[in-house]
Order: C-alpha cells, then structure tokens, then sequence
C-alpha cells in the first residue's frame, strides 16, 4: 500500500514554472528543469530516495537476508546498486541509501518498520543532495572547512557545508561528483547556498529524472517545453 505523499523539504526553494514537478517514492519533488542542463556543474534535490536505519544485534543477519553484506569498518561505505550505499555508523547500527531508480530498490526497503526480534528498522529521514560537474570540487572547497581531497572514496564524511552538519561521499558516476545529507530542518538554507554557488560557477540545479540521466554522463534533453 503506498503511503501519503510528502514534500522534498526544498520544493518551495523551487521557481514553480522553471521546473516540473512529480511523485517519486511517495514525494512531491522536481523532477526536471525547463532549462537547458550544462556539465559546468549542478545541483539536483534527490531527497525522495527511501533510507533506513538498521539497528541492533540482529542488524547484520537481517541485510544478509536481503543480499546486502553488512561493511566491517565503520564510516566507510559501500555501494547499493548503481548509486546507493550501506554504511556501519556504529556497531549494529547500519544506514541503508536506496539506488536511485525504483527498478534497482532492495527489498529490505519493503520491510515493515518498527522492532522485530533483535533488530529495529527505522525510516531515516534526511534532505538528499547531488552535486556534479567541473566545478565541483572547487565548490565544495569553497564551502566546507575540511581538506576532503586526501580522503579516500569510500569514506562516509561527516564535515559541515555553509555551517550545516552534512553527511558527504563521493559517488563517480558519469557527471555526478558528491552525495550528501543534511538533516530537514537544514536543508532550505543549504539548499539555497549550493544554489547560488552552482549557479555562480556557470552551473544550474536540476531535477530529479535530470541526476538520473547525468549518471549517465549526459542530460537528459527531452521534453524541456
């Protein structure tokens, strides 16, 4: 049964008729810009992918079943399909980011929220942000005060972007640079800053079906009317 469709925390950042807008994973969200996309660099608000946090003795057993092998190192992630990730924050707690395209979901996703047993499955609820492009990095040096660069790629970063506490990975899938997290209450503000940010670099913020076609290395240009 599907649920009550929410909002992405950032849709009313958005100009309504620079964009258009649709229901992914029961969220009100941007699905693509009536703007040409350039590579220069972007933002694109993917909040709508479903997240789950996995806790307790029983946490390791139970994405096992669901053909996930739980990481060992704490901190450090793995991926989930084209763009999703698994991520020990501690022992027997697991943050789980589903891929992208609903065909690639895992089914632990499906499971029942709530205890059961030794282990308790918890909807994570966090703004989600990519950022791609040329640009990128020089952006987000610009932004954060940690040396990111010696970081190795599978390192689940905690820093802070523009003063806000965001959970930042890389993820190098066509013109896609970064992933990051931010808690909702957050995410307007920082929403805005990245925005002003890309657009000053050239760049420009896209919808969600527009990340999904950049993971391909190439924007999706169809129907931008």
């Amino acid at each position: 049964m599907k649920g009550a469709v929410k909002r992405s925390p950032v849709v009313s950042s958005l100009d309504e008729t620079q964009f258009k807008f649709g229901v992914i994973y029961d969220t009100w969200i941007a699905l693509a810009t009536r703007a040409t996309i350039n590579k220069t660099g972007f933002l694109a608000d993917v909040s709508a992918v479903p997240k789950r946090m996995i806790v307790g003795s029983g946490a390791s057993v139970l994405l096992a079943t669901c053909g996930i092998q739980a990481p060992k190192k704490l901190m450090h992630w793995t991926a989930l399909g084209e763009d999703g990730a698994v991520v020990p924050l501690r022992q027997d707690r697991f943050l789980v980011v589903s891929p992208t395209r609903p065909d690639e979901t895992n089914e632990i996703f499906q499971k029942i929220t709530g205890r059961s047993e030794n282990t308790l499955v918890l909807r994570h609820e966090a703004a989600d942000f990519a950022l791609g492009g040329s640009a990128t990095d020089s952006l987000v040096s610009e932004l954060c005060p940690m040396d990111i660069t010696c970081l190795a790629d599978d390192v689940w970063i905690a820093t802070r972007l523009a003063n806000c506490e965001v959970m930042l990975r890389r993820l190098k899938q066509g013109c896609v640079n970064y992933r990051l997290m931010c808690s909702p209450a957050d995410a307007g503000f920082l929403f805005n800053v990245l925005s002003d940010v890309t657009k000053e670099c050239g760049g420009s913020v896209v919808g969600f079906n527009d990340y999904l076609g950049l993971m391909k290395g190439e924007p999706d240009d169809t129907d931008r009317s």
